[in-house]
């Protein structure tokens, strides 16, 4: 029988190689508007495919994390209670609020986005973002469940061996303050403009 932790290898890298070409294609676009020279070398249909990339880099990765959640933690020992755990879970809950943030600023904005320079350094910005957080979810893994990652050669990564427990009070008002600010952008962020109807 196939165990829990060979379906969390295989979620784990389709999350990472997912988020990958997406990082990849929104970082081109961002700078192709920030390099005139780069811009200068895409035609539109590598604009084309470098968003599409992006975007469905985004969208794959992100309806894989709860599988990687889910395998990863049928597949750890019974020992839930660990800092790197903790911290993996924390930083999961991060990586999807900024890909699910990506995929939303996206959708609505459509690919006109990237014509706009401050939209396009705050989308590659997220999605740099994003992927570093990934990334440092995956070390934590490997930190766990092998007491080494490839992120200890760089000494100024954080590795995360503690965690802060918070109370019910503070979690409840974190939570609060959160949903606070997923309505606000939902119901306020404005809506790209739509042609009139014609007759």
């Amino acid at each position: 029988m196939v165990s829990a932790a060979i379906f969390h290898t295989v979620a784990t890298e389709l999350v990472i190689g997912s988020y990958a070409v997406a990082t990849f294609g929104a970082l081109v676009r961002t700078l192709a508007v920030l390099v005139p020279a780069v811009d200068a070398r895409l035609n539109d249909a590598w604009r084309s495919t470098l968003d599409g990339a992006a975007l469905l880099g985004a969208l794959l990765g992100t309806a894989m994390v709860p599988a990687a959640i889910i395998t990863g933690t049928l597949s750890a020992p019974s020992n839930l209670a660990s800092p790197l755990l903790v911290n993996k879970m924390m930083l999961s809950g991060l990586a999807l609020g900024l890909w699910i943030g990506f995929i939303h600023g996206r959708w609505t904005r459509g690919p006109a986005l990237w014509d706009q320079k401050g939209l396009a350094l705050l989308h590659g910005g997220v999605a740099f973002a994003g992927f570093q957080t990934i990334i440092l979810i995956a070390s934590l893994g490997g930190l766990f469940g092998r007491g080494e990652t490839v992120l200890d050669l760089m000494p100024f990564i954080p590795h995360l061996d503690g965690a802060s427990t918070l109370g019910t009070a503070t979690s409840l008002l974190l939570l609060v303050v959160a949903v606070a600010a997923l309505v606000v952008v939902l119901v306020f962020q404005p809506k790209p403009d739509t042609p009139p109807a014609s007759d």
